[in-house]
């Protein structure tokens, strides 16, 4: 019924499963399966040591993530006074990118999955995920759920939210 599994990754516990399940379904189905990952550009660097901690990636990932830029702000761009950015470098989190879907490629390989391919883009993860549901002809999309941290997720919606409600095909989100 499936011929081409497209399966969204960022990391978290969700996402894991979302993993776990579409390598499942395209043994039974003899599906390819397409990994996705959108650069985490505004995911807070706590949570990019987490990943690589909960994923197992090596110690160079995390060594990447440490060479960060603190950009003290200016009350010019409207931030509190004292407050700073941290920006991590292209280079950390495209090697995070690549580390982790070569480790998920190799779970699926493992698993007995002959076409894998791997994508990494750079923009919103919602979008990406619609576009590379066109570009890679996929008919299924799968990805993990978040819940509903707080009371601002309800409003502004998430990235399982939208592609749900945009998809041209079917979704499976997994918890």
């Amino acid at each position: 019924m499936f011929k081409k599994i497209l399966v969204a990754l960022d990391g978290s516990e969700p996402s894991r499963h979302a993993l776990d399940a579409a390598v499942s379904l395209a043994k039974s189905q003899g599906a390819e399966l397409v990994l996705l990952h959108t650069l985490l550009r505004t995911t807070p660097l706590d949570v990019l040591y987490d990943i690589v901690k909960q994923n197992d990636l090596p110690s160079s990932v995390k060594d990447a993530l440490d060479d960060v830029q603190v950009i003290p702000s200016t009350t010019a761009y409207g931030a509190a006074a004292g407050t700073a950015y941290v920006v991590v470098p292209d280079k950390a989190l495209g090697l995070l990118a690549e580390t982790y879907l070569a480790d998920a490629e190799k779970t699926a390989r493992d698993a007995g999955i002959a076409n894998v391919t791997q994508h990494i883009a750079d923009g919103q993860p919602a979008d990406e995920i619609l576009a590379h549901i066109k570009n890679d002809d996929a008919n299924l999309v799968i990805l993990g759920s978040r819940g509903l941290g707080d009371l601002k997720s309800i409003f502004l919606g998430s990235v399982s939210h939208k592609v749900v409600q945009e998809s041209p095909v079917p979704c499976m989100i997994v918890k």
